[in-house]
């Protein structure tokens, strides 16, 4: 689910002040023009919110105008947010959106095979948001991704599978 999306409504939010040391450490890795790791994790026990923490994150992203970023929120009770099927196609077009150039390389994918969100999710994530990225004319400011709730992702072989295609994206300079 979108971080703005009704299936999330009433969406978890940090009461204001909470997390603020936590707060300006993601804000000054975004802010890095070189941060020194491509991946920003978070962890921490259930129910300590951090969901509430991306969800704020998200809002301010939005709210500062900040671009190119996409944002996937999982959920164990929302069809569709259970599951990695529409995780990339969801990422790829909020990155159609807000990426110059990015529209026509994703409209392109879709042409050439109408089926893709149908596909296995590496083909999804190669064919929608990788090759696409890499056809850019200039490289840009990197794109802000931001995916929360890995344990709400039906099943351990779907958590590891995402986790695998995470690291060889992060391989691929």
């Amino acid at each position: 689910a979108l971080h703005d999306s009704r299936a999330r409504y009433p969406a978890p939010r940090c009461p204001l002040g909470k997390h603020k040391n936590e707060m300006k450490i993601i804000r000054r890795w975004i802010e890095e023009p070189n941060p020194c790791s491509s991946l920003f994790l978070i962890r921490g026990r259930a129910r300590v919110g951090k969901t509430a923490f991306m969800q704020t994150i998200a809002e301010q992203l939005q709210a500062e105008n900040r671009k190119p970023y996409a944002c996937f929120f999982f959920r164990l009770d929302v069809v569709g947010c259970d599951n990695m099927d529409q995780l990339f196609s969801t990422l790829a077009y909020q990155l159609a959106i807000t990426v110059p150039g990015m529209r026509e390389h994703v409209e392109q994918a879709m042409m050439e095979d109408p089926a893709l969100p149908m596909r296995s999710p590496a083909t999804q994530l190669q064919k929608l948001i990788i090759i696409p990225l890499k056809r850019l004319p200039t490289p840009g400011s990197s794109p802000i991704l931001i995916i929360d709730g890995l344990d709400a992702c039906e099943g351990d072989e779907s958590q590891d599978a995402f986790l695998t295609l995470i690291s060889q994206v992060l391989e691929d300079p």
